[in-house]
């Protein structure tokens, strides 16, 4: 994750942007066939933006609510993305 957190630092730095923040979910194909599972921290992410446009920053508590656990068990999770890309249903 850290090449595409770079990735973006080093967009930002040459459009002459300043990086207020960072928030990489890590399964996006989970969020992609089952979004009801971030739905919470998708919210939060929103909130996050209206925030930094307001105030300039993001409040501890929409960090927070943004970084909460979506993945119960990612043993399953994996599992079905091996379904999902061998070519099986989900």
């Amino acid at each position: 994750m850290q090449c595409l957190s770079n990735s973006f630092r080093r967009i930002i730095a040459n459009m002459d942007g300043c990086q207020k923040g960072e928030f990489l979910f890590p399964s996006a194909f989970l969020i992609q066939v089952q979004p009801e599972l971030a739905t919470s921290q998708l919210n939060a992410l929103a909130k996050a933006g209206q925030e930094i446009v307001l105030n300039g920053f993001i409040s501890p508590e929409t960090v927070s609510a943004v970084n909460q656990e979506y993945i119960d068990d990612p043993a399953a999770i994996i599992e079905m993305q091996n379904q999902f890309f061998q070519g099986g249903k989900i």
